[in-house]
């Protein structure tokens, strides 16, 4: 079978100024990652119908996911776009009317004209209700293709995604292994002999995200993937401070567990980060004593003993 093309079209006047910062689109990325596929591509565009139809029109993805503009204000046109590019009207769909209506009064609020908005589909559309939220979104198929418009509050688009976008999952195998005080060009030059195994099929990826490196290893064969792990960590290991979904704070708990020991933090700039972090982590009360957050010198002197003369001399960031 022929693997889809799915590309993401992300709908949004506050994804261009700044306003949000997008979510979906990680999620997104993540989601088809893990069932073996990847995007193509994404489109970012405003709320404005051309812009979308544009969009539309611009991929011949096989799977096309559209995030955002299903609300019931006035700027909320994705629906008026998509039955655009179809050339088809926009119509009320009573059965949803009803649901909404149902729904707002339920729950004790008032439904105003323009939720009436949130029950029009372009004309000949697959409804697809919600149980999230206040949006239905839609799907449009063709022998090429198929839509799929979701609501684009993080929550909701991520519950449609996992209800509603069925792909033929092809899972492959993956390891994220995390390193620390090795710059990125020097992890690469440590791992020159992984070739051997790239030459096998394996996938070699690097992520630059202050303070950490992430090496992304993937292979369909489990074997191959084991063999690669097990090289990397040989050849760079002094430096990693994690893997998979553990990262630093808990591959410290796990370290200081293991020896009987316990941490306790003192915190200026850091304004308490670490401790935080590390109460992140499930069980850390085990070996988290306590965190002290000595934001003004006299505090540093008061509660962690730091010598008055040291910071009246070099101050308190040296």
């Amino acid at each position: 079978m022929e693997r889809p093309t799915i590309h993401a079209i992300c709908i949004g006047d506050e994804l261009l100024d700044g306003t949000v910062h997008d979510l979906n689109l990680a999620f997104l990325g993540g989601f088809v990652r893990d069932r073996g596929l990847k995007l193509s591509g994404a489109t970012f565009v405003p709320d404005d119908q051309s812009a979308i139809v544009s969009a539309l029109n611009a991929t011949d993805a096989s799977i096309l996911v559209i995030s955002g503009g299903l609300g019931p204000t006035a700027d909320d046109v994705t629906r008026d776009a998509a039955a655009a590019w179809q050339k088809v009207e926009v119509i009320e769909d009573p059965p949803t009317l009803k649901l909404l209506q149902t729904r707002f009064e339920s729950r004790g609020y008032r439904f105003t004209d323009n939720n009436r908005r949130q029950a029009c589909f372009p004309e000949q559309a697959e409804i697809l209700h919600t149980e999230v939220g206040s949006a239905p979104g839609f799907q449009i198929r063709s022998e090429e293709r198929r839509a799929l418009f979701f609501p684009g509050v993080p929550r909701e688009f991520q519950w449609f995604c996992e209800t509603h976008l069925k792909l033929d999952a092809r899972p492959g195998f993956r390891s994220r292994l995390y390193f620390h005080g090795i710059g990125e060009s020097g992890l690469e030059t440590k791992l020159r002999g992984i070739r051997e195994f790239t030459d096998q099929g394996l996938r070699v990826g690097f992520r630059a995200a202050y303070p950490t490196l992430e090496l992304k290893l993937t292979s369909k064969d489990a074997e191959l993937l084991a063999r690669a792990r097990a090289f990397a960590l040989t050849a760079i290991g002094a430096w990693n401070i994690g893997e998979d979904d553990e990262h630093i704070a808990e591959r410290v708990g796990r370290l200081l567990a293991s020896e009987g020991n316990t941490v306790t933090t003192a915190e200026s700039c850091t304004a308490g980060g670490i401790a935080a972090a590390i109460t992140d982590v499930a069980g850390s009360s085990s070996w988290f004593e306590r965190g002290f957050v000595t934001y003004s010198n006299e505090a540093k002197s008061e509660m962690i003993d730091v010598d008055a003369g040291v910071l009246e001399s070099f101050g308190a960031v040296s």
